[in-house]
């Protein structure tokens, strides 16, 4: 209730770059293949609007690295408090997001099994997440804690922080942007990357489609090629690629993504390719 029209029946992991993005910025690598399922059934009027029969999508990637991930989206008629979390499980310790979005995480230590015990010996606590600005220039710093900054307070409020949106984030995102504009170089998310995050939700969701098929995803290079030699849909998707970031115009984008991508790939081959 209450979001916008264009919302309705949303392929779940057309809108995945949530639960996408930080498993491949953990990685340091980048998502090579996927093998994903959708479950559920929707209302009627929510599927006619993009072919979209299910309310959830899970996806299993494989990174170029060997590593793999699981993310799991959900739009539409599921019953489960809201949360944006991730959850990573290592050989020494593990970080689990808390049940709803603004609880504290829980992290598990693992040590090795005492004497004459079977198994290892786990530890679990609650733990707060600080709010890391340290990075940013002190001017930034109150735009990751949000509407709960008090000015008459200010060490107190950034200690818990993370109250700006997508929990403190932007500030962080922003400031790699702009920095790497002014210093000439790559910003961290390049084009490249957010390629490569985008086409991985949109892949899982062809594989949904084809109940589990793996789907590659393709290999983005920058290449130099003039305004002159764009067809008129090469043009209209980088139109829509810098147009404001709503949903709909993601959604546009997709549709135009995901045609390309199925068939030849982005641009005419005969382009000069220069590796990023």
């Amino acid at each position: 209730a209450g979001w916008p029209d264009y919302w309705m029946g949303l392929p779940p992991m057309w809108y995945g770059t949530h639960a996408i993005a930080p498993m491949v910025a953990l990685s340091g690598s980048r998502i090579a293949r996927v093998h994903a399922f959708g479950s559920g059934t929707m209302a009627e009027e929510l599927v006619r609007r993009y072919g979209n029969p299910f309310p959830v999508e899970t996806a299993i990637f494989a990174f170029e690295n060997g590593l793999k991930g699981e993310a799991t989206r959900s739009l539409f008629e599921t019953a489960r408090t809201y949360q944006e979390g991730m959850f990573v499980y290592g050989s020494d310790a593990s970080l689990e997001w808390g049940f709803a979005d603004n609880d504290p995480p829980l992290i598990t230590t693992l040590a090795p099994p005492r004497e004459g015990r079977r198994g290892g010996v786990t530890e679990t606590t609650v733990t707060p997440m600080p709010n890391d600005y340290s990075d940013l220039p002190e001017a930034l710093w109150h735009f990751t804690v949000g509407g709960n900054f008090d000015p008459l307070n200010p060490q107190e409020s950034l200690k818990t922080g993370a109250g700006g949106g997508h929990h403190g984030s932007h500030a962080h995102l922003v400031h790699e942007f702009v920095s790497s504009s002014l210093c000439g170089r790559r910003p961290r998310i390049d084009e490249i990357l957010g390629a490569n995050i985008t086409a991985a939700g949109i892949c899982a969701h062809e594989s949904a489609l084809r109940d589990g098929e793996e789907v590659v995803i393709p290999v983005f290079l920058i290449r130099r090629i003039t305004a002159a030699r764009l067809g008129r849909a090469a043009v209209c998707f980088f139109a829509l690629l810098h147009s404001p970031g709503s949903a709909r115009v993601r959604s546009l984008t997709h549709l135009y993504f995901r045609k390309r991508i199925m068939t030849q790939g982005i641009f005419p081959t005969s382009s000069r390719q220069v590796q990023a």
